[in-house]
């Protein structure tokens, strides 16, 4: 009797074990990878209320329960910043373009760089922005407590963000000076640049110091000038190479070549270095 009855249990046990382990797989199987493309996801500009001048936040992932983290990628652009904040559980910055600052309440402002990583700890009030003459973007990370990742707080003046940099580096930026004779008028070419150039250029983290065109003629008619600011010579061989192998890129070129024919006839890039009293650097 004994026997049976405990040939009868471990065959119940066994049977309990394989549909657990089934059940198991079958839920496991049901949670799905997912890919959110690049150029899917819409930036959008940063609240005027937690943000001073121009800042872009694109959004990575939103929280995936269980998980509470949540990331976006952040892109200030010069003389931009946040506004004093906290984070209840912390909050990590990965820096990926650009040069910035950052600083903690009570501490002297810090510099930051791509490839830098900043963590700021659960509850500590701080500020993260651009440079006067840089732009700077980094993905933020943080997790949600009770619904909130952010506490805002007070804007930074303008005497509280020029204050002293504590470990300002030496700087080895160059600029890249690019001139374009245009083959077609300015009026059919200026969309196609601003369309394509410029949004490639704001994907791939470059920074414009500026754009002009000649005031005397003819080069006012045909002439692009503008200036790129690069941490160094082998960042802007990098970004050139991702901006032409881009599809964007490939696509926008031939479309505008199949219906208007050459684009620039003639381009002219030279790479300066500032001297050490260059107002610029």
């Amino acid at each position: 009797m004994n026997i049976k009855l405990f040939a009868v249990t471990a065959l119940m046990l066994s049977l309990l074990g394989v549909a657990s382990a089934q059940t198991t797989r079958e839920g496991a199987t049901s949670q799905k990878m997912t890919i959110t493309r690049s150029g899917t996801r819409t930036p959008s500009k940063g609240p005027e209320a937690n943000f001073t001048c121009n800042v872009s936040v694109e959004p990575l992932f939103p929280v995936n329960a269980p998980s509470r983290t949540s990331g976006g990628s952040v892109t200030f652009e010069p003389g931009a910043r946040s506004a004093w904040h906290t984070h209840p559980l912390g909050q990590t910055l990965i820096v990926t373009a650009g040069t910035g600052w950052v600083q903690q309440e009570g501490s002297e402002k810090q510099e930051i760089r791509p490839g830098d990583v900043v963590w700021t700890p659960p509850g500590v009030k701080h500020w993260h922005g651009a440079t006067p003459t840089t732009t700077v973007t980094h993905i933020a990370i943080q997790e949600t407590l009770n619904g909130k990742n952010v506490e805002w707080m007070e804007k930074v003046g303008d005497e509280q963000y020029r204050q002293p940099v504590a470990n300002a580096r030496a700087n080895t930026r160059v600029f890249e000076i690019r001139t374009y004779t245009i083959a077609q008028k300015m009026d059919v070419y200026m969309p196609f640049f601003v369309n394509t150039t410029l949004e490639l250029f704001r994907k791939y983290g470059f920074e414009p110091v500026g754009f002009w065109i000649p005031q005397d003629p003819p080069r006012s008619e045909n002439t692009l000038v503008y200036i790129l600011a690069f941490q160094d010579r082998e960042t802007a061989k990098a970004k050139w190479d991702a901006f032409f192998k881009d599809p964007k890129w490939v696509k926008d070129r031939a479309d505008f070549i199949a219906k208007h024919g050459t684009i620039t006839s003639k381009i002219e890039s030279q790479f300066v270095s500032p001297v050490d009293f260059s107002p610029l650097k």
